[in-house]
C-alpha cells in the first residue's frame, strides 16, 4: 500500500474510523481509510454494451449484468461519447422529399411516406445514403 499523497510506502496502521481501518503515512503525516472502488468492473459494462449491440433491450441487458437501465444507458452514452467517430460530410450532399408514396392496404387505409432521403453524390452503388426520418 502506499500513501495517496506523497506515494511513499512507509504506511503504518493508525485506529478505525467507521469500522474502517485507518492508515497514517510517516512521511507525510496524512491519515487515510482504504477506498473501495464504487459502481460495476469496466467487464459488467463491456458485457453490457456488448448485449445490447447484439441486439437485446436494455430492459433484459439490465437484468442479465444486475444493473439498472437507466445505469446501461448511461454506461452506452459514455461509451459513444468516449469511442464513436463522428462522421464528417465529405463533399455536397441533396436532399429530396419523397411524397406520394402510399399503398392502399385493405379497406380505406393509408400507409405513406413522406420521409427525408438524403443521397450522397455518386449514386446509390457505394452504399452511402442516409434515411432521415421526420419527428412526428
Amino acid at each position: 500500500m502506499v500513501c495517496p499523497r506523497c506515494g511513499s510506502e512507509a504506511i503504518v496502521k493508525n485506529g478505525f474510523m467507521k469500522k474502517l481501518q485507518r492508515y497514517k503515512c510517516k512521511s507525510c503525516s496524512y491519515q487515510f481509510t482504504k477506498e473501495v472502488p464504487r459502481g460495476k468492473p469496466i467487464r459488467d459494462k463491456i458485457l453490457a454494451l456488448t448485449l445490447y449491440l447484439s441486439g437485446l433491450s436494455m430492459n433484459m441487458t439490465g437484468k442479465i449484468v444486475g444493473a439498472s437501465t437507466p445505469s446501461i444507458m448511461r454506461w452506452i452514452k459514455a461509451f459513444y461519447h468516449k469511442y464513436a467517430d463522428i462522421p464528417t460530410p465529405d463533399g455536397t450532399v441533396e436532399e429530396v422529399e419523397i411524397d406520394e408514396m402510399h399503398s392502399f392496404i385493405g379497406k380505406n387505409t393509408h400507409s405513406g411516406c413522406g420521409k427525408f432521403l438524403i443521397i450522397k453524390p455518386g449514386g446509390l452503388s457505394d452504399g452511402d445514403v442516409v434515411i432521415v426520418v421526420r419527428k412526428p
